[in-house]
Formats: C-alpha cells, sequence, structure tokens
C-alpha cells in the first residue's frame, strides 16, 4: 500500500468529498469520504457527455418519487457520469488505480451491475438519490448559503488553477460554462444535504471511514427505502429497459454485497478502538507511527509549500510534513494497512 504525499489543495473533510463527486459524476449514493486521484478517460468523453446531456428531454418523466419527478435528462445525465465510472471500475481492476480494496470484491460489484444490466444500476441510484434527499430535508437538515459558496469558490479555483481534468474540462465546455455554474449551486446543495445526513448517521457509529459506520448507513438506508417504497414509480418508457422491481433488486444485492465485504474483514488486524493512527515517511528516512486521541487531518498554508497533520479541530500542528514525505491517516477502528513495500 502506497501512503500519501502531500497533495495541492487542502482535504477539507466535506467540501473535498462533495467536490470530487460533483466534479467527476459520481453517484451520492457512493459518495467518496475523502479526495481522490481518479484518471480520466479522455477530453471527447466529457464532450460527448455534454452533448447528449443537452440533447435530453426535460419534459419526459420516467419516474416518481413522491412529489418528485425524474426526468429523461436526469436519465441521460446519469447514464454519461455511469458510464465514466464504469471506466473507473475497470481501472481498479486492471491495477492503473488502486484504493486497497480487493480484487475479489471489485470483481463482485461489477459482475452485480453487469447482472442488473446499466439501466436499472441507473435508475437504483436516481431513485436512491432522491430517497434520501427528501429524508434529509425531513429531518431538518439544511445548507448554508456559505458552505455553497465555499465549494463553488473551490471548485472555481480548480478550474482557474488549469487543474480541473479534461473529462470534466470537455463536459463543462461542451455543456456551455454558464449553463455548467449556474446549475452547479443546486448539485452542491443535493452533495452537502447527502453528505450531512450520513455524518449523522455515522455520528453514533464513528466517522465515515468506521465499518460499524458503512452497516448502520445501509440499515437506515434500507429502511428509508421501504418507508418510500409506496411513493416510488417507474414508468415505461421507450427510452430505458430497467424495471422498479429490478432496480429496488440490484441496491438489495449491493447492501449485501457490502455487509459481505466487510464481515469478511473482522478478523483483520485494526487501529484501536479510541486512538487515530498516523504513518509518516521522510524521503530517506523510516516509516513512524504515530497514535492520537484526537482526529488528525491534513493543512496546507496556501500558495506555499508547507505541509502538515494537524488536528482536525483546533488546526494545531502536530506533524510536520516536507517536500516528499508520504503520509497515512487512519481511524479509530479500521483496517491497519499492510505494506508489503517500500512505501
Amino acid at each position: 500500500m502506497t501512503i500519501n504525499k502531500p497533495p495541492k489543495i487542502p482535504r477539507l473533510p466535506i467540501a473535498i468529498a462533495v467536490i470530487i463527486a460533483l466534479l467527476t459524476g459520481l453517484p451520492l449514493g457512493t459518495m467518496l469520504t475523502s479526495a481522490g486521484d481518479y484518471p480520466i478517460p479522455d477530453y471527447q468523453a466529457g464532450q460527448n457527455s455534454a452533448a447528449a446531456i443537452k440533447n435530453a428531454d426535460s419534459n419526459i418523466v420516467i419516474a416518481t418519487v413522491g412529489p418528485k419527478d425524474i426526468t429523461l435528462a436526469q436519465f441521460t445525465e446519469d447514464r454519461q457520469h455511469f458510464l465514466y465510472t464504469k471506466d473507473i471500475s475497470q481501472q481498479e481492476l486492471d491495477g492503473i488505480i488502486d484504493r486497497g480494496l480487493p480484487l475479489e470484491y471489485l470483481q463482485a460489484r461489477q459482475d452485480l451491475a453487469n447482472l442488473w444490466g446499466d439501466d436499472n444500476v441507473i435508475v437504483a441510484g436516481l431513485v436512491m438519490d432522491e430517497v434520501m434527499h427528501q429524508k434529509a430535508v425531513a429531518l431538518g437538515i439544511s445548507v448554508t448559503d456559505d458552505e455553497i459558496k465555499e465549494i463553488i469558490d473551490l471548485t472555481r479555483k480548480i478550474f482557474d488553477n488549469g487543474e480541473v481534468d479534461p473529462y470534466n474540462k470537455g463536459y463543462a465546455e461542451s455543456l456551455g460554462m454558464e449553463r455548467y455554474w449556474s446549475e452547479y449551486p443546486e448539485k452542491v446543495e443535493r452533495g452537502l444535504l447527502y453528505t450531512k445526513l450520513r455524518q449523522r448517521v455515522a455520528s453514533e457509529n464513528g466517522s465515515f471511514a468506521h465499518d460499524d459506520a458503512t452497516l448502520a448507513w445501509q440499515k437506515f438506508a434500507e429502511e428509508t427505502l421501504a418507508e418510500a417504497d409506496a411513493d416510488i414509480q417507474l414508468h415505461d418508457s421507450e427510452h430505458h429497459s430497467a424495471t422498479l422491481e429490478n432496480a429496488l433488486d440490484y441496491l438489495a444485492s449491493l447492501r449485501e454485497l457490502q455487509r459481505s465485504h466487510i464481515q469478511q474483514k473482522e478478523n483483520q488486524p485494526r487501529a484501536p478502538a479510541d486512538k487515530w493512527v498516523v504513518y509518516t515517511k521522510p524521503e530517506n528516512g523510516p516509516l513512524t507511527t504515530t497514535h492520537f486521541d484526537i482526529e488528525p487531518t491534513y493543512c496546507h498554508e496556501p500558495d506555499t509549500d508547507t505541509h502538515w497533520v494537524c488536528d482536525a479541530q483546533s488546526k494545531e500542528r502536530l506533524i510536520e510534513l516536507y517536500s516528499g514525505d508520504l503520509y497515512l491517516i487512519v481511524a479509530p477502528g479500521t483496517i491497519l494497512p499492510v505494506f508489503t513495500e517500500n512505501p
């Protein structure tokens, strides 16, 4: 396992997770918990995605979740982004991307999506996102204008600095920058609501990184979906081959696969239940392990090469990081990494 080099931008726990999901089009149902590196297919893929979305009919309703319509335009947008996530999944299987997940699990996840088919997977994601969005609103979870602005400002900085990937560059330019930015605040708000809902569920079971929190979220999602079942309708359409039964069965199968994956990890070495573990390695020095009672995170002084591991709350500096240093933060109770080669 390779540990991290200090990234170019701050790792803001909520903001970066939302930005990555929104930029790459990852379904909110698989929202990332930290920034990651995702090779992008190519510029033309973004162009093709935007062209398909621009031509989709927003007046054709393919499904309803309570009072909310899901349109062909939304389905088309998710289909384009889903094709991108399939490319990511294949790159994981090919070893181009390594997030530390076993190949058996990655293959089983891909086989499951192939079994139920793209349209059922896409409809499942659309329905689940809307169900959870309505649940967040019903629970009184809200997002402030400042929170939305923070993410928009960070995303604009990514574009302005030329750090946006070819896929999203092509997508934004082909869609039209004016339209892209006019629609972005709504996407940010939905992403933040979803993330805050997950945080709320996880709060009694540790952080996002805890397997217990993942299991708690799956149970919550399952119960919330069951509550909303009577209010979900999928309309027959020549534009897709999905059925509501198959889409919901796919979600159930995916939850069971995740539960099985977590259960298989139960006997692996874990960090102490009440300690955060931080691995650091200078460019020409030994690997060091440090334990903290408080939650550490990555900090960076803007426009400088100054990096450090800091207290997530107070931002007090805990460990200095120099050019070439590597680091890895492991949450309490989570599986410890096994370094099979010099990190």
